[in-house]
């Protein structure tokens, strides 16, 4: 979002589906980025993945795939989703929301549907990502 030339915007993009690339796959042993338990990298993850999707996309021009389109990267989304602490502080609808003018026919996806999305029951679909977890009724380490 901050390129200045093309050949920086197109840097930039190979190196966020690179690190993508590298999630998705760490993701598919590991219920959490490192093991069983949130961590603060968990937390700083979960920021830019709840955006990606509702607002970043405007920004970043064609996209290689959303974040729903990573299999395990979604559910490890929904499944910090699940917590309380993020679902109660993270206002996708917010997010997503645009006052464009809808009136017109050319208008950008958010002014269009933000305000007909059901964010909450797409956050809240079952994940299954607690197979992944040698103690899987515990998403914090307690000891």
């Amino acid at each position: 979002m901050f390129a200045q030339s093309i050949e920086a915007y197109n840097d930039a993009f190979e190196h966020l589906y690179a690190a993508l690339d590298s999630i998705e796959e760490r993701l598919s042993d590991n219920r959490f980025l490192f093991g069983d338990y949130v961590t603060d990298s968990d937390v700083r993850l979960f920021v830019t993945l709840a955006r990606f999707d509702t607002y970043y996309f405007r920004n970043l021009g064609p996209l290689r795939g959303r974040i729903v389109d990573f299999k395990n990267i979604w559910g490890y989304a929904r499944d910090l989703y699940a917590i309380p602490a993020f679902k109660n502080n993270t206002y996708l609808r917010d997010l997503a929301k645009a006052n464009g003018d809808k009136t017109v026919i050319f208008i950008d996806y958010n002014t269009r549907f933000w305000d007909q999305i059901d964010y909450e029951g797409l956050w809240s679909q079952p994940h299954n990502r607690q197979e992944l977890s040698s103690d899987p009724e515990q998403k914090f380490k307690t000891k």
